[in-house]
């Protein structure tokens, strides 16, 4: 097959775990003896290393300019310009393929108005085309809503903007509206939709799209990658006692992470065991708060903020840390983090939300906890810190897990299918 992946970003470009996804997708296409061409932004002329990131099977095209927006509009306008971009340079190119694959979806608009040079197909690994919010959670009540309408719309915008003028509210919900309605309007019109778990599907149903269009892949992980690994490489590259054990926490900083209540469980995770020692690997928009939370708590001698990690060092990285914690607050879609701790043979402790059930079983491949609950994390710490043979049983029972199926191997084959079911 002749297979086009249409992503703004690309590795050595990361913004997220959804870059590398695309970057594993192509890689593992290519292997299979697919001809893969990866439509995506520039590669950076700054000197960022490029090695390990180019496949001698997958063509690069630089295509779009990397769009700075500020505003749902803007967002919504730079998918239409994307769109433009791509559409001009595969008919300059004359470049004709079976499938136009949105691994992004701010790409959406782009591959459906591309579809007279392949059939467009999306993965799905956020709420881009149904919540407006990208997170069908109540802001006071923290429920999930699978389904979000124009009255939900409303009722968020008054909860979220409490204290504004009416006009504001009023502006802001039919802007959200029309923004969702032209993100359904393109998502509507893929031949195929791609689910990384089956949470996502559920939502996506729930919203109006058909069961008959949507199949399953999830996310995957290279596990040569974590073949040969540094277990002492956090405490090496950031001078942390080799006698401290970590737990770590790695990812975007963002209020529906629930990093806060990792910082507030710390406390009695300290009291109990004197030798951890807290790392936070990322960035985010709740950094700083982060910061000045554990310096309120006086938490600053047990806990380094690792800031951003090379993707290529993250094996190492999870390698150093004895339990991994994932908290999410949100119906996260399907969550990298997990997968590649289990890769690593880590302990994983994580909340049952979003997709994350369908890989952390609890007591079997990890700890499953509840959102917004600092006394679970403790807990949960807790329990793994003390019981070694616990520790091990869920860290060997998660490796397993991702060798048998979330590795590259195993995914593309469910990639080859839902391809071959359009063609």
């Amino acid at each position: 097959m002749r297979i086009g992946l249409v992503t703004l970003w690309f590795p050595p470009l990361v913004r997220g775990g959804s870059h590398l996804s695309a970057f594993y997708v192509a890689k593992g296409l290519a292997e299979r003896g697919h001809e893969v061409h990866v439509f995506t932004a520039a590669p950076p002329h700054d000197g960022s290393p490029r090695h390990g990131w180019d496949h001698p099977g997958v063509r690069r095209h630089a295509v779009f300019p990397i769009p700075k927006p500020t505003t749902v509009w803007g967002q919504d306008y730079a998918s239409l310009l994307m769109g433009w971009y791509l559409w001009r340079y595969l008919t300059r190119e004359h470049l004709r393929l079976d499938v136009l694959h949105a691994y992004g979806m701010d790409t959406i608009p782009a591959v459906v108005l591309g579809r007279r040079y392949g059939h467009p197909v999306a993965t799905f690994n956020g709420y881009w085309a149904t919540c407006p919010f990208w997170d069908h959670t109540d802001p006071v009540t923290h429920e999930a809503h699978a389904r979000c309408g124009y009255r939900r719309i409303g009722d968020c915008v008054g909860r979220r903007d409490k204290g504004r003028s009416w006009v504001r509210r009023v502006v802001k919900w039919h802007v959200l509206f029309l923004s969702r309605m032209f993100r359904q309007y393109y998502a509507r019109r893929l031949d195929l939709l791609l689910c990384v778990s089956q949470s996502m599907r559920e939502i996506l149903a729930a919203n109006g799209f058909s069961h008959d269009r949507m199949r399953v892949c999830y996310n995957m992980v290279d596990v040569d990658a974590y073949k040969h690994l540094d277990p002492n490489y956090l405490h090496r590259r950031y001078s942390i006692p080799s006698s401290r054990r970590i737990l770590l926490h790695a990812g975007r900083f963002a209020p529906y992470k629930g990093s806060g209540a990792i910082l507030q469980a710390a406390p009695a995770i300290v009291a109990r065991h004197p030798d951890v020692h807290f790392v936070f690997a990322g960035q985010g928009s709740t950094l700083s708060k982060l910061k000045a939370q554990t310096a309120m708590l006086g938490l600053d001698d047990r806990v380094t903020f690792a800031g951003f990690v090379d993707p290529r060092e993250m094996p190492n990285v999870y390698a150093s840390a004895r339990i991994v914690l994932h908290t999410a607050t949100w119906p996260e879609p399907f969550a990298r983090g997990p997968i590649e701790a289990m890769a690593a043979g880590v302990a994983v402790v994580a909340t049952a939300t979003g997709g994350t059930p369908e890989a952390v079983f609890d007591e079997e491949t990890g700890l499953l906890i509840p959102p917004f609950d600092p006394e679970a994390i403790a807990t949960a710490c807790n329990r793994l810190l003390c019981d070694a043979s616990l520790r091990n049983r869920v860290a060997e029972g998660g490796r397993a897990l991702v060798r048998r199926t979330y590795c590259i191997e195993a995914q593309i084959g469910a990639f080859e299918k839902a391809y071959a079911s359009i063609l």
